[in-house]
């Protein structure tokens, strides 16, 4: 059995708990990535103060 591989990218703000993860891949014959619920919080753990400027860097975090 192959373990799923965690996605945490450098470029995001880290998860708020250890067991957290932004992204888990679940390679079991074929490759599939889960995506957790993402907001629009900056690499550097601020929020935009705007829903646009949110709705931006949610959009960022994702590419």
């Amino acid at each position: 059995m192959t373990k799923n591989i965690r996605h945490n990218p450098a470029g995001m703000a880290p998860p708020t708990q250890n067991l957290y993860s932004h992204g888990v891949e679940v390679p079991d014959g074929a490759r599939r990535l889960y995506v957790a619920g993402q907001v629009g919080v900056r690499p550097d753990g601020t929020l935009p103060e705007t829903l646009e400027g949110q709705t931006e860097q949610l959009m960022e975090n994702f590419r």
